[in-house]
């Protein structure tokens, strides 16, 4: 009977995967249908180069953000917390973002899995991403001041 039970589980499991492939294969196919393509043709290599340099940039900016996540949730637990599942969570969150107001929807998301998945409790986990936000503002703050020192013309 066990064996069953597991079975059935399994097969719910790849049929939820295939689902979600399903879903984002036609989401992209649907965004490369909605494109502009006679606009896209009259854009300058220079543009692209420009564009695959800023999602290159933020990817990286994704991966730092969430090894910083990972080491912080890392100092509270036991359990080995991968970095491959950080990443994967920040992404989710930064889907969350889109849709929810003042980029709160991903903060939420990412409290919920520490909770969850981490096994720390719902302050703690809250803690960990505040303190995560506050390195993440006080970057942008040392990014700022060095962008009024070397903006001459103010």
């Amino acid at each position: 009977m066990n064996y069953e039970i597991i079975m059935c589980y399994m097969n719910t499991m790849k049929v939820r995967y295939w689902f979600k492939a399903s879903i984002s294969i036609v989401l992209l196919f649907y965004l490369l249908y909605i494109v502009d393509w006679q606009k896209a043709k009259e854009l300058d290599v220079f543009a692209f180069v420009v564009l695959t340099i800023g999602i290159f940039i933020t990817l990286f900016l994704l991966i730092f953000m969430s090894l910083r996540w990972k080491l912080l949730v890392q100092m509270q637990i036991e359990n080995p917390f991968s970095g491959r599942m950080a990443y994967r969570m920040y992404l989710i969150a930064s889907f969350f973002n889109i849709f929810m107001p003042g980029a709160i929807g991903g903060d939420v998301m990412r409290i919920k899995y520490s909770a969850n998945h981490c096994r720390l409790s719902m302050k703690k986990a809250g803690l960990i991403v505040g303190t995560e936000r506050l390195f993440g503002l006080s970057a942008l703050l040392v990014l700022f001041v060095c962008g009024l020192m070397l903006n001459v013309e103010m």
